[in-house]
């Protein structure tokens, strides 16, 4: 915040009090009608262009999560929306079983082969442990000064996507690569959260679904390719299984897709046309099998099997429709109010508005 003049400080207030007192001004009590915004809502309120932008992003990320729910069953965890299923993510943990050991012991040496790679990664690992909006946006054209508002909204999917995988993460708790084999040698700090499902695969691969819906007609490989090598990196750096990175993207489709559905309608009215993705990862050990894709029914499935990889899921298959003609979900709410004056902005800014 700011006066009119120059940033806050402490020489300024000190100035402006003592200019303040040196007016002398009487107090005078206020009339009935000088006090009727008390019980009045002034138009500055609801302009959210004006409000604080704390304030703001609070009400826009409560209309972005609102009802969505994280609950464990057996071997999977299910992401629910207004009660509805969004994302099933299976995990097989039983080591006792052989081809479960295996499995988790051929997630051990891929990460640990992955260590001969680091040299012309290691750059983007460190970077982009704070930082990976810089490189989702790569294939774009969008600055601060053309698109200010898109980049809100970006920042907002992120902490919203940051928010329900963190209550994934909880579920699951699994240890990370070097608690197992400490010859991983990771080059930069291991999490003490939970490996699985990868935070960094679910929040690129949720934007790179957001950006190719507002900025591309259609699926951008380019985008899927950078969320995927985002992805990789967090193996080669020798902090998670290449396991957590096929659920991550998984789950980042419904969570972009769910985002989306809530932030825009192609019909314009009070509740949003478009449909999420009911995403499902399901846990084979077997060898031969063969990562799925888009159904008949509009769900998507991935198999995440011994010889799974990021790669694997660079194409069509991680994709949301482009719905058309988008709109401001309108909704009801103040929160969901700042979501819809943000959407303006946003279509607009793309060229859809």
């Amino acid at each position: 915040m700011a006066h009119s003049g120059q940033p806050n400080s402490m020489l300024l207030s000190a100035a402006l009090d003592a200019t303040a007192k040196s007016l002398n001004a009487a107090w005078q009590a206020k009339t009935s009608d000088d006090l009727e915004w008390i019980a009045a809502t002034p138009d500055h309120v609801l302009d959210f262009e004006r409000l604080n932008s704390r304030h703001r992003m609070s009400l826009i990320q409560s209309a972005l999560t609102a009802d969505i729910t994280v609950a464990a069953k057996n071997t999977k965890v299910l992401v629910s929306a207004s009660g509805s299923e969004i994302a099933s993510i299976e995990l097989h943990r039983d080591v006792s079983d052989p081809a479960v050991a295996q499995f988790w012991n051929g997630q051990l040496a891929k990460v640990h082969n992955r260590k001969w790679h680091r040299d012309e990664r290691l750059s983007e690992i460190v970077l982009q442990q704070t930082d990976i909006l810089s490189f989702m946006t790569l294939p774009t054209n969008l600055g601060p000064t053309t698109h200010p508002y898109t980049l809100l909204y970006l920042q907002a999917v992120l902490k919203a996507v940051f928010k329900v995988t963190s209550e994934v993460k909880r579920h699951f708790q699994l240890v990370r690569p070097a608690d197992l084999a400490p010859e991983i040698n990771p080059v930069i700090q291991t999490p003490a959260h939970s490996a699985y499902p990868s935070g960094h695969a679910t929040e690129s691969f949720s934007l790179a679904v957001v950006l190719e819906t507002l900025l591309f007609d259609g699926a951008s490989t380019e985008l899927k390719s950078i969320a995927a090598r985002i992805t990789d990196n967090r193996a080669i750096a020798g902090v998670h299984y290449p396991a957590d990175g096929l659920a991550g993207a998984t789950l980042g489709l419904a969570l972009a897709s769910t985002l989306l559905s809530r932030t825009f309608d192609k019909a314009g009215g009070t509740g949003s046309t478009i449909e999420p993705i009911f995403a499902e990862l399901h846990h084979s050990l077997d060898a031969d099998a063969v990562t799925a894709g888009p159904q008949s029914d509009g769900t998507v499935q991935v198999t995440l099997c011994p010889n799974s990889e990021i790669e694997d899921l660079t194409g069509d298959l991680l994709r949301f429709p482009h719905p058309g003609n988008l709109k401001p979900n309108t909704g009801e709410g103040l929160p969901q109010q700042a979501l819809a004056w943000l959407a303006g902005k946003v279509l607009k800014e793309c060229g859809l508005g």
